[in-house]
Order: C-alpha cells, then sequence, then structure tokens
C-alpha cells in the first residue's frame, strides 16, 4: 500500500514538524531556566548637582589700571596679572529629603597644565577633604608660578607653543543617603585658562548643573512564563506525535518487494530498451553453449557489447534474463530466484542497476 503523502510532501511536513519542535524545546528551556523574579530600578525622586567658580584677578601696579583687581569677564593682560583669587561653590537639592542618616561630600580641586596637547601636568589646589554639608572653598592660582614652570617644561623638552592652558578642575564625590537610595554620582566641573598674544582668556561657563535621578530597586514577577512553559510543553508533546504520525505514514508507503522483482524494476529503469519479455523462453538448441554470468549488470553490459537484446520470462519464483549471440551458438543467461524480501520505497521509483 502506498503513503497517502507523496516523497516530497512527507519531506517538507518532517522539516516543518522538527522545527516546531526544536522552537517548542528552546521556548520551554528558556521558561525553566528564568527566574520567576527579577529586580529593576524603579524612579522614585530628583535631584540636581550645581557648581558655582567665582574668581577675582589680581593686578601689578601699572599705568593702564587705577584699580589693583579685576572681577570675572575682563580683559587681562599677561604681564599685569599678578595672581588669581578663586572659590568654588557645591550644592545639592533633591525633591526628597536629604540625610537622614548622615551627609557627606569628598571633594578635591587641581589644576592642570598643559602646552597645545604635547604634555600635561596636574597639580593640587586642594587636597581630599570632606564637608557635612553644602560647601563653598577659597584658593590660590598661583597664576605667575604656574606660567613659570610651563616656560621651564618648555626649555626642558625644546616642545615649546604659544598658547599654554590652565585647567582648574573641581571633583566632588557625595555620599548622602534618601529614604528611597544613595546619591553617590560624582560631580566634576572645569575652568580653562588660556594665555594667547599676551592676554590670559576664561573660560565664560562659571556655573554647572547636573541633574540625576533616585532609583528604588523592587522585585517584580517575571511575565508570561507560566503561559510559555504551558505552551512549550504542549508544543513538545504535540509535535512528538506528529513525528510518530509521520513515521507510520512513510511505514505504510514501504512495500515488501521480492528480490527478483526489484532487480527487474532496476533493469526497466536503466535498460529499457534493450529488455523483451517473453513468454518463455527458446529452448536450447542441439550444439549451442550455454554461459551462465554472475549477475545481471554484466549480461547487460554484454548485450550492449554486442548489440543484443536482453529476453527474460518469468520463471516459478523468479525471472530468467537470456542473451543469444547474433550466430546462435552461445547463449548467456541468467536465473534471479530468491525466498527472501527485500523493502523498497516504491515512492521514488527504485534504485538504478550499476
Amino acid at each position: 500500500m502506498r503513503s497517502p503523502l507523496s516523497k516530497g510532501l512527507w519531506v517538507l511536513s518532517l522539516v516543518l514538524v522538527a522545527g516546531l519542535l526544536v522552537a517548542s524545546l528552546y521556548g520551554l528551556y528558556y521558561a525553566l531556566t528564568t527566574p520567576a523574579e527579577k529586580e529593576v530600578s524603579v524612579p522614585v525622586g530628583t535631584y540636581e548637582q550645581r557648581g558655582q567658580f567665582d574668581y577675582t584677578v589680581h593686578l601689578r601696579p601699572s599705568s593702564l589700571f587705577d584699580v589693583t583687581e579685576l572681577g570675572p569677564g575682563q580683559v587681562y593682560f599677561d604681564r599685569l596679572v599678578d595672581d588669581v583669587r578663586m572659590t568654588f561653590s557645591y550644592r545639592l537639592t533633591s525633591d526628597q529629603p536629604l540625610g537622614p542618616q548622615g551627609k557627606e561630600f569628598g571633594y578635591q580641586i587641581s589644576v592642570t597644565l598643559g602646552a597645545g596637547g604635547l604634555w600635561e601636568k596636574s597639580l593640587a589646589l586642594i587636597p581630599p577633604t570632606v564637608a557635612s554639608d553644602d560647601f563653598t572653598v577659597s584658593f590660590d592660582l598661583p597664576l605667575r608660578q604656574f606660567t613659570a614652570l610651563i616656560d621651564t617644561i618648555g626649555e626642558e623638552t625644546g616642545a615649546r607653543t604659544g598658547s599654554p592652558q590652565l585647567t582648574v578642575v573641581a571633583w566632588v564625590e557625595p555620599d548622602v543617603q534618601t529614604a528611597h537610595g544613595p546619591i553617590v554620582e560624582p560631580f566634576q566641573q572645569s575652568l580653562v585658562f588660556t594665555i594667547e598674544g599676551g592676554t590670559i582668556s576664561v573660560g565664560e561657563e562659571l556655573a554647572k548643573s547636573q541633574p540625576g535621578t533616585i532609583t528604588e530597586t523592587k522585585v517584580e514577577q517575571v511575565l508570561g512564563l507560566e503561559r510559555l512553559r504551558n505552551a512549550s510543553g504542549g508544543g513538545v508533546a504535540a509535535t512528538l506525535l506528529l513525528l510518530a504520525g509521520l513515521g507510520w505514514l512513510y511505514g505504510r508507503g514501504r512495500v515488501r518487494v521480492p528480490a527478483p522483482e526489484k532487480g527487474l524494476q532496476r533493469a526497466q529503469k536503466k535498460y529499457k530498451e534493450l529488455l523483451v519479455r517473453v513468454q518463455a523462453l527458446p529452448p536450447v538448441r542441439e550444439g549451442q553453449a550455454v554461459v551462465q554470468v554472475d549477475s545481471l549488470a554484466d549480461l547487460f553490459a554484454l548485450a550492449e557489447e554486442i548489440y543484443r537484446p536482453v529476453i527474460y520470462s518469468p520463471d516459478g519464483a523468479g525471472y530468467t534474463y537470456c542473451v543469444i549471440d547474433g550466430l546462435g551458438s552461445v547463449r548467456y543467461e541468467r536465473s534471479e530466484y530468491s525466498d527472501k524480501e527485500e523493502t523498497e520505497d516504491l515512492q521514488d521509483g527504485g534504485d538504478d542497476v550499476d
């Protein structure tokens, strides 16, 4: 009995079912190995860190200025500047109560000397310090001393530049507790002094604001895992049943074929033009030699070589094949008998005879 599915449709069905099985197994594995709960960060408040630089430039006596100091936003001549007095203020605000368990702010202020990106050297202006609240600190920027150091480094290295820079950097590390979590995000602010063409220019951004978010960690259930586990388990069971059904259909399409019949089917497919079926083979004539060949393949090769047909007829439980030479003096025979049965998938038309 032939299978109700053609071989092509059977293979396509097998591929689709196998793909569904792989997808179901992966879904089941994911559902079983994924934790049912996960931690998520939920915003519960906001805060803002503010920094503010301020400075006063102290001047040497000169014919140009009647004053001895200048505030921000002025023109500063390098030769007339003696020193710079600076302040840095820091403040932290939030929509949540701050510091029920204490507040702490670690900070330091440094200056980085540089020359056109060729080199840099950092020096401390205020060493690491701890404050317990918002703070304001004052410090000197010995501009004349630093420009002399820049000139010395330029002479030592031979790398001179016309625009040396001094970058003042304030670094704050808050450690403030709130009812919903800590505030620990660092804050950094810089102010650049550039010496060029006999004047000193200072960065215009004296204030900086840095917002942040206070988050709280919560545990949430991972949605859909139970549905995925059930669906994947059902998918695995269903695909296994489908595979079993496909195997049963494939088994129905396999017919038990006797070996002689199988050999004839192969011969008909490959040597159709040579085969001639007769009711009975002609009797052996007197003086005619009978040669038994080893295989059908040898018999068909001989027939092709001497340009003679292969005649055959049923012979009990098999077939007898015969080739008679052109003179009729030699008769080549091959009988195919077998009590055994071999299986062949008839859907593909059988195999060729080699």
